[in-house]
Formats: C-alpha cells, sequence, structure tokens
C-alpha cells in the first residue's frame, strides 16, 4: 500500500517484503499441506512454513511467524478464511510463488 493509502501493484524486484522469511498458510485442508511443502522447496527453498489451526484465531502475526517450521502440518481442519501470508520473501519470489501455486489446481486463496 502506498503512502496515500491506495494500493500499488507489487513490482517485481528483489527488495524483501517487511519480517521474518516465512509463510503462513491458513484455512487449508491437511491433506494438501505435503504437496504445499513441497511446492514451496522448491520454489521458495529456506522458507519457513506455518499452518495455522483452528486455535490460532486470536494470535497474532508476529506470533505465528516465530513458530517452528511446518509447525501445524497435517493436522485437523480450520474455519478459518484460506489465505497465504508472506513476509520476508523477495517481491521477485513473491511473483514466482503465485504462479506456481496457480499450477497446483488448488482454490485461490487471499493473499498477503
Amino acid at each position: 500500500m502506498s503512502e496515500d493509502g491506495t494500493f500499488r501493484k507489487v513490482a517485481q524486484d528483489d527488495q524483501p517484503l517487511f519480517g521474518p522469511r516465512a509463510l503462513l498458510f491458513c484455512g487449508f485442508e491437511p491433506a494438501t499441506h505435503q504437496s504445499l511443502c513441497a511446492m514451496v522447496e522448491m520454489v521458495l527453498p529456506q522458507t519457513k512454513l506455518v499452518f495455522a489451526n483452528q486455535d490460532d484465531d486470536q494470535a497474532t502475526l508476529g506470533t505465528l511467524f516465530t513458530e517452528a517450521d511446518r509447525r501445524g502440518s497435517g493436522q485437523t481442519e480450520s474455519s478459518l478464511a484460506r489465505a497465504v501470508i508472506m513476509a520476508g520473501i523477495t517481491s521477485r519470489e513473491l511473483h514466482e510463488f503465485m504462479a506456481a501455486y496457480r499450477h497446483t489446481g488448488l482454490p485461490r486463496p487471499l493473499w498477503a
């Protein structure tokens, strides 16, 4: 978002997004977690993955991003909205990841 409060298109450069290098997956079925992990390993190696679960609806992003790598993977269903929250990756990697995700055939998430 720009300083005047309007959204702008994300550039494709090597400027990292704010925060630690991590992806937070919310609302994904446990059966998809392993394939998501494999895709991320190919596209974004050395990126921490956290899978939010039902008990995380009150947790802050800062707390969730400090959880152990792959925390929540394969756990029970979650009623959280399907979303991918990204931090610390470059905007170029963001575009690469979104393109790879589109090829999975999984339903579209909210992107943040």
